[in-house]
Parts: structure tokens; C-alpha cells; sequence
């Protein structure tokens, strides 16, 4: 029987560095498959809250999956999805 692990997040650095040189935080997130994923935020924008990223990474990671199960998608090649791009775009809106 196979074991579920969660997903990996977290700050990529210090926040201290983030906070006091008005430098964008990075955030990542590695999934069970070894996916990785990075996400970089404008340090100003304090609108954004821990778990409203983590949940960006969760919609991110489900959007990527859905294009790695179709059929005719082959690993390795450009993702040419329009769900993915407009699920994509819509998270950037959110956060600007």
C-alpha cells in the first residue's frame, strides 16, 4: 500500500533579507512526484498571507497535473494549455 505524503512549502530565504532590503520573497514547493515549483512576491505586498500562497501553490499544482494527465501531452514539450495559461494569469492578477 502506498504511503500519501504532503507537499513541501516553504521560504526559499531568510525573511529578514526579504523584509529589510525591500528585495521580492521567494517561496517553493516541491511536490510528492519531485515537481518543483517557485514563487516570487513583491516583498511589499503584505496583502498576501501564508496560507493564501500555499493555496496558489495547491490551484498551480493542480492545473500542472490536469496537463500532465492529458493524453496528448508529451513530457518535456512547452505547455500549451489555455486552462493552464488563463489559471496562471489569473493568479498573477490576484497578487498584483
Amino acid at each position: 500500500m502506498m504511503r500519501r505524503t504532503a507537499c513541501q512549502y516553504g521560504v526559499i530565504q531568510p525573511l529578514c533579507q526579504s523584509m529589510f532590503l525591500n528585495q521580492p520573497c521567494r517561496y517553493g514547493y516541491v511536490t510528492n512526484s519531485k515537481v518543483k515549483f517557485v514563487m516570487v512576491v513583491d516583498s511589499s505586498n503584505t496583502a498576501l498571507r501564508d496560507n493564501e500562497i500555499r493555496s496558489m501553490f495547491r490551484k498551480l499544482h493542480n492545473s500542472y497535473t490536469d496537463v500532465m494527465c492529458n493524453p496528448f501531452y508529451n513530457p518535456g514539450d512547452r505547455i500549451q494549455s489555455r486552462a493552464f495559461e488563463n489559471m496562471v494569469t489569473s493568479m498573477m492578477i490576484q497578487v498584483c
